[in-house]
């Protein structure tokens, strides 16, 4: 009996032992993730285990004898998945084959409306079509609301405007003071000044709060045919544009009164400095170089002033020098005459003598700008006399005093210049102020 056994077990191990292995099943797997960026990595048997192994996203791969795949599954803009992929027999989608489809979730608001877009184009597109639509028509109506309270502001506004204008109306009647009023876009804060022909106001723009300077012609001059010097003021002033001259920038009516609108520039005039004390020899020099610079850009431009004096020249607070008041200059080359033939213009202490005779040209402006430097360095007028003809008639006549007689410090070069830029012919003078600032240059104080 026990060597019947012993031969039945060794049959038996001869039987497994001829008998070839079964093979190992190979498997091949499929993992899709959206989004097509996302990035699949395995954790296959002899894989990092932290890493495991990268895997293409929608590609095959081939796994053997594992029943559960571990996969990590991540994208940017998306949260990380980890989970695992069941081999089961039932779960083949044909023999050997298995294919997982997986969709990550997106994180935040942002990466959640571009998921959608991109996995819903369709939908997503039309629910932004009828959000937008709702919105536009939420925006008509805003508009239209809009435009109706905006016409009912406006209507309101003007019948505002057509009462105060009635009330201003009869304010006139009993004050004629435009101070604190608004004139066109300018409100009037104060008075600067007046002279023969004009007042100048202090004005501030409503819209944009920068300060100009409002110059108004007195109504009682209207009829001297000022109002055409106005507005060739206007002109003129627009287009000269230097930091030694003083800006126009507009030009208005107000109550049948004509205005300019000029630079607004802080400080004195010159007359108002000589009222007080006598400047010295440099800054004297200093005012008269910057002076000349501005008229000999004005010269270029074929414009001529005919009205320099003191008071038409301002010391800024910063230590500058323009000239003022362009209103009677005459531009050069021009047959246009806004005066009566053979009358003058211009201030008689300053005048030159072909100026007195109506004819005015570079060498009034070079006359007046020596007179003006005599004055300065003395605190005197080189020619004087009890009315506008006794001075016109020193002007046309009598030879300008020496400079050192009232002044020895100006030297000799200085006086010889002066006397002349104060000749009695326009010949006789520096032929242009790019001579006259040659010769400043060359004056040794």
């Amino acid at each position: 009996m026990k060597g019947k056994a012993a031969r039945l077990v060794a049959l038996l191990a001869w039987t497994l032992l001829s008998c070839p292995a079964p093979a190992e099943e190979v498997r091949d797997v499929t993992v899709k993730v959206f989004p097509p960026e996302a990035e699949v990595r395995a954790f296959l048997p002899g894989s990092p285990p932290a890493e495991g192994d990268g895997v293409s996203n929608g590609g095959n791969f081939q796994v053997r004898e594992i029943l559960s795949l571990p996969l990590r599954l991540s994208a940017p803009g998306y949260a990380t998945q980890d989970l695992k992929a069941n081999l089961l027999k039932d779960l083949a989608v044909s023999p050997g084959q298995w294919i997982f489809e997986y969709e990550l979730v997106p994180i935040g608001l942002p990466s959640q409306i571009r998921h959608e877009f991109r996995r819903h184009p369709a939908r997503s597109y039309g629910g932004a079509f009828v959000i937008l639509a709702g919105l536009g028509g939420l925006g008509v109506w805003v508009k239209r609301r809009a435009r109706f309270d905006t016409d009912r502001a406006e209507s309101a506004r003007l019948m505002a405007e057509f009462q105060t204008s009635a009330a201003l109306e009869k304010l006139d009647e009993v004050t004629p003071e435009v101070v604190g009023r608004v004139i066109d876009s300018y409100q009037i804060l104060s008075l600067l000044g007046e002279g023969g022909f004009a007042k100048v106001y202090k004005a501030r723009h409503v819209d944009y709060d920068d300060l100009f300077a409002l110059k108004m012609l007195r109504p009682d001059v209207l009829d001297r045919g000022i109002g055409d010097r106005v507005e060739r003021e206007m002109t003129i002033g627009r287009d000269l544009i230097h930091p030694n001259l003083v800006r126009t920038f507009g030009f208005g009516t107000f109550r049948e009164s004509p205005y300019l609108v000029l630079e607004f520039v802080s400080g004195q005039t010159l007359d108002d400095k000589l009222s007080t004390e006598r400047l010295p020899i440099p800054s004297v020099l200093a005012i008269l170089k910057a002076l000349a610079h501005g008229l000999e850009y004005a010269h270029q431009k074929g414009v001529i002033h005919r009205d320099l004096k003191p008071a038409n020249i301002f010391l800024t607070a910063e230590g500058g020098v323009k000239i003022l008041d362009f209103g009677v200059a005459k531009i050069l080359d021009t047959q246009q005459r806004l005066t009566l033939t053979g009358q003058a213009l211009g201030t008689p202490y300053y005048m030159s003598p072909e100026q007195a005779r109506g004819q005015a040209g570079v060498g009034s402006d070079i006359y007046a700008l020596g007179v003006i430097a005599f004055e300065m360095l003395t605190g005197l007028l080189p020619f004087d006399g009890e009315s506008a003809i006794e001075v016109l008639t020193a002007h046309t006549f009598a030879d300008a005093p020496a400079v050192r007689k009232f002044n020895p410090e100006v030297s000799e070069s200085f006086e010889e210049l002066l006397l002349t830029m104060m000749a009695k012919l326009p010949q006789q003078r520096p032929e242009s102020m790019s001579v006259v600032l040659e010769r400043l240059e060359q004056v040794r104080v």
